[in-house]
């Protein structure tokens, strides 16, 4: 019999929060154009660089740096891409993901508790 505890901790959350965000931004259908660039921009670190080319990443560097009337200069162009900035930054979206990530990942380690049980 598998001691449950002992595989639980086997778990690979690291990989499961890799899991939820990819699922977040291209499959559950919650969130706004913008907010998919917020996302994106806040966890483009997370999947190597591979959530923004080179491009967008170098633009949300600058926009991250730009002073006021340069950042509103910038919502001119890419306003999808700054209204996912200042949904991070000044709306709920960090908590809406949170929430999605949270309840993804309980589900998963759920099914690996019952997978290991089941073994």
């Amino acid at each position: 019999m598998v001691n449950l505890n002992e595989a639980t901790s086997q778990f690979d959350y690291t990989e499961a929060h890799r899991q939820a965000v990819s699922n977040l931004i291209y499959h559950a259908n919650i969130l706004t154009p913008a907010e998919i660039w917020g996302v994106k921009w806040q966890y483009n670190r997370t999947f190597h660089g591979a959530l923004l080319g080179g491009f967008y990443a170098a633009f949300f560097e600058a926009a991250n740096r730009a002073d006021a009337q340069n950042f509103r200069r910038l919502s001119m162009g890419f306003p999808d891409e700054i209204d996912g900035m200042r949904a991070w930054r000044h709306g709920d979206l960090a908590e809406k993901v949170r929430r999605f990530l949270d309840d993804f990942i309980d589900r998963r380690r759920a099914e690996f508790e019952k997978e290991v049980s089941q073994r």
